[in-house]
């Protein structure tokens, strides 16, 4: 019933893996913390927006089957259920488990993907968004990306889920909507639109 302890040496060892995990070496190693200071307010991107919304809904109609990727292993189709699985768990749709990394680092990992720089190319993904099918239909996934961006749009604050986020843990629901507007931002760029 008792916990082992743990010698030094394997705590070490656990830190070398996590300084060395890509998630880190991306977010922590690249920017300086105090990048990440708010120097007064910034002007985030947000779902919640109407015009931010609305931008990414007409980016999403630029796509075409043939868009080509400019970095990552991911088909236009295979981006498209990626985000759309991605901004359902925002929605309270899916639950994916808080990652260990996430325990440890999460705030910090937080402050880097909230900030107001682009995110950072072929980032980690959360295991429940890896889309795993080799072939999805371009069209279907295409309609749902722009019907849940503007179901949560509309759905506003109120209904934004309270189920911690997998790495970052618990987020408001602005936190939510910037997070969802970067990531698909993220992907779109991907995909030159």
């Amino acid at each position: 019933m008792g916990r082992e302890r743990v010698s030094g040496d394997a705590v070490g060892l656990d830190t070398q893996r996590l300084l060395a995990h890509p998630l880190i070496g991306n977010f922590l190693n690249f920017r300086k913390l105090s990048d990440n200071i708010p120097q007064g307010k910034h002007n985030m991107q947000s779902l919640f927006n109407a015009t931010e919304a609305q931008e990414i809904i007409e980016r999403l109609q630029k796509l075409t089957v043939a868009s080509k990727r400019q970095w990552g292993t991911m088909s236009v189709a295979q981006m498209l259920a990626h985000c759309n699985v991605s901004v359902e768990t925002a929605m309270g749709l899916n639950f994916p488990k808080r990652k260990l990394i996430g325990r440890l680092l999460g705030k910090l990992l937080k402050m880097k993907f909230l900030d107001s720089k682009p995110m950072v190319r072929n980032s980690i993904t959360e295991d429940a968004y890896v889309t795993t099918h080799a072939e999805y239909e371009f069209e279907k996934e295409r309609a749902k990306a722009i019907a849940l961006v503007r179901a949560f749009h509309e759905n506003g604050p109120a209904k934004c889920t309270d189920h911690p986020h997998s790495y970052f843990g618990k987020l408001k629901p602005d936190e939510w909507a910037t997070l969802k507007w970067k990531h698909f931002d993220h992907h779109l760029r991907q995909f030159g639109v």
